[in-house]
């Protein structure tokens, strides 16, 4: 069988990769099947490492070096008269042209098979390349709807949306594949931009054996067995509803506790939970990495993720904590978008609620733990098991992917025609 070569493009450096688990996913899950996948990240110097048995190859932007050029373009009088922030995005811009120029003569020497964009900061590198080699099979994963993302919420930006939407347009449709995270941006994708909808690739957590005998987060927070635990685990920044879901408190139960697991602004819902007398209730936990994860997700009573509708990429999401939770057997209360509404109401794991609401917010998290509601959380726990088993997890979602690349990629002893082989025997 021919070993086809792969390369994942990502805009991000070594540590945000060891961060993305959907890049860590399907690279694993395409190199198990016998593909051969390298993922191309950028750093200070080319670097070619290993991590989690994927092979990673960085692509160098020389800091130091790239400064001084960007400086001739402007003298210290001219400086003086632009404000710095046209500056940074000029800057911005000019790191960007060197990363897709600099990566594009990487694939070349590389001499791959197929292309992985992840998101559209990389489709330009893809579209490049494929329409330079028609052989080469381009695949655009789009994580999320960038283009209707908060990134682009003042009217500036919003002009540059409109300008980069229809840059979007032209070079996915010269993708072969499109795959993306959920049915509501495939949907959307396929409407705004009159493709075939897009494969919907879920990023689910694996199936993995959960300790459910021993209590983790309770001991290590020291919390007693009485007290209920609700859980927000993920990034602690703004458009995440924590603030609301910190207001809700001052209603919910006395004897519920809010733990809030994750990296982001600590001081500031610190000091938020102070000027609500909440100190005592609230407590921070650190990130786990994805292997223990659930082992202390599953100490939870209640899971929650209330993203607020800032934009339509939030309002189309599909958090990955929500199905964290799940597959720990958790219940969840999540805002009322469509994702989040179908895994909590159609599917029976929890409820929703809105997120701007904090006391609808209180209210719901209080009926979870009314004693004259406790046969319908068994029956919530019940479904989280259910759905994850059944569905909400890697090894469903990794079949789906390994049929479009089996589809794209014949095995050589079957197609010994296919353009394909060329690269390889050039190599």
């Amino acid at each position: 069988m021919t070993r086809w070569r792969i390369a994942f493009l990502l805009k991000k450096t070594r540590d945000e990769f060891l961060q993305d688990s959907r890049v860590i996913r399907e690279a694993r899950s395409l190199n198990a099947a016998g593909f051969e996948v390298e993922v191309f990240l950028y750093g200070k110097r080319e670097r070619v490492e290993k991590h989690h048995g994927i092979r990673t190859r960085e692509v160098p932007l020389n800091f130091p070096r790239l400064p001084r050029r960007y400086n001739r373009f402007f003298s210290p009088g001219i400086r003086r008269r632009i404000p710095d922030k046209i500056i940074e995005k000029f800057f911005f811009l000019f790191l960007t042209w060197h990363y897709y120029r600099r990566t594009a003569r990487m694939l070349k020497r590389q001499l791959v098979n197929g292309i992985h964009c992840h998101d559209f900061e990389t489709l330009p590198i893809g579209y490049r390349c494929k329409k330079k080699d028609s052989r080469l099979r381009l695949v655009y994963d789009s994580h999320e709807l960038w283009m209707k993302s908060q990134v682009f919420s003042s009217l500036p930006s919003r002009l540059v949306s409109r300008i980069l939407t229809l840059w979007e347009g032209k070079m996915l449709r010269r993708a072969d594949r499109v795959i993306t995270v959920n049915s509501s941006i495939a949907r959307y994708l396929s409407k705004k931009y009159r493709i075939e909808e897009p494969a919907v690739i879920a990023n689910l957590p694996p199936t993995v054996k959960v300790d459910f005998r021993r209590e983790y987060l309770r001991a290590s927070l020291q919390i007693p067995p009485r007290q209920p635990v609700v859980l927000y685990q993920g990034a602690l920044i703004p458009g995440r509803g924590i603030g609301n879901l910190i207001r809700a408190f001052r209603k919910v139960d006395p004897r519920i506790r809010l733990v809030l697991m994750g990296r982001g602004t600590v001081d500031r819902y610190r000091r938020l939970a102070g000027k609500y007398g909440l100190e005592d209730r609230l407590f921070f936990a650190s990130p786990r990495p994805p292997g223990q994860l659930l082992s202390v997700t599953k100490d939870a009573d209640l899971g929650v993720s209330l993203t607020r509708n800032t934009c339509l990429n939030h309002y189309y999401s599909s958090p990955n904590k929500m199905w964290e939770y799940v597959m720990a057997r958790v219940p969840i209360l999540v805002s009322d978008f469509p994702q989040m509404r179908d895994l909590a109401v159609n599917r029976g794991t929890g409820l929703v609620v809105d997120p701007e609401d904090p006391d609808e917010i209180a209210g719901k998290i209080n009926w979870f733990f009314r004693p004259e509601n406790r046969s319908r959380y068994r029956e919530m726990k019940e479904a989280c098991r259910r759905v994850s088993r059944k569905e909400g997890n890697w090894e469903h979602e990794e079949k789906k992917l390994l049929a479009l690349y089996r589809d794209l990629f014949p095995d050589s002893a079957e197609n010994p025609d296919d353009p394909l082989n060329k690269n390889r025997e050039a190599k």
